[in-house]
């Protein structure tokens, strides 16, 4: 890579608009310029100085012509260095923390059940969390999230869990759809795909466009990355070909399933960069 000295170029960009910068541990300018170069040099004529009160003397100087390489590492703007999915997770635990402090006639979260890397069989038939979850929070009487910060949520004398170690985000309201009340709807407003331009390690926002543009009501079958369901060993699934979940909402970060259980709808948010496949 090497450095360039046109004043004229345009700067480098995140995205990588002259050229290409990698973003995937640090930022490497390949074409990037300098505001002001006050040094003159070539292969015969001693350095031109700016400011200095002379020129280059008669001597003469020699030497190859040279690239230097130039590589930046860095933590980037801010919205490039959170690679392990947990944006769309913190988002979606504010989301519903503020939600469970709703009065009527606005619908409360009533639970919530995490899950990591043990996903039980169960998910899509039973209501309530099961042992394997890393947190069960109930609302009742209230909510029992006690922080939520970028990197953790903790819930009492429950446990701290990582939010990277989220897969699954199982959750529901107290009301359903019969009582007048459109859940889809409120989760679309809040979780909704815009294309950014975002450099990160992990492929989050590639597979939330590819949801969207499947489209938004439509039927799937979730592989999850990196998890197991039940005691048994094989893959991490949400749906299935006969029972398969239904995209509620999707952002860049995070994708919001539902399924009926009975006369309840319960809602599963997944992270965009956990998803390893999806069926249609």
């Amino acid at each position: 890579m090497n450095y360039d000295s046109n004043y004229n170029a345009d700067y480098c960009s995140t995205c990588g608009s002259t050229g290409g910068c990698d973003c995937c541990g640090g930022h490497e300018y390949s074409a990037c310029s300098p505001d002001y170069n006050p040094v003159t040099v070539n292969n015969s004529t001693c350095p031109n100085v700016d400011g200095s009160t002379g020129t280059g003397g008669s001597s003469t100087s020699s030497g190859n012509s040279s690239t230097i390489n130039v590589s930046v590492e860095g933590n980037g703007d801010g919205d490039n260095d959170d690679c392990c999915c947990k944006n769309g997770v913190k988002k979606l635990l504010d989301y519903l923390y503020n939600r469970s402090l709703d009065v009527a006639p606005n619908n409360q979260t009533s639970s919530i059940c995490i899950y990591g890397n043990i996903i039980p069989d169960d998910i899509e038939t039973d209501i309530a969390c099961t042992g394997s979850s890393l947190l069960s929070i109930d609302t009742n009487p209230k909510i029992q999230i006690t922080t939520i910060t970028n990197d953790i949520v903790r819930a009492g004398i429950l446990g701290t869990v990582s939010l990277c170690s989220i897969s699954i985000i199982k959750f529901k309201f107290q009301l359903a759809e019969a009582d007048g009340v459109n859940e889809d709807a409120n989760l679309r407003k809040e979780f909704f795909y815009t294309q950014k331009c975002k450099c990160c390690c992990d492929c989050g926002n590639g597979v939330g466009q590819a949801l969207y543009l499947n489209g938004l009501g439509a039927k799937y079958t979730i592989t999850i990355q990196d998890t197991l369901n039940g005691a048994v060993i094989k893959q991490g699934t949400l749906g299935d070909n006969q029972d398969q979940v239904t995209l509620i909402a999707v952002d860049n970060d995070i994708a919001v399933f539902s399924s009926l259980i009975g006369t309840t709808t319960v809602y599963y948010g997944v992270p965009t960069c956990r998803i390893a496949k999806f069926i249609q």
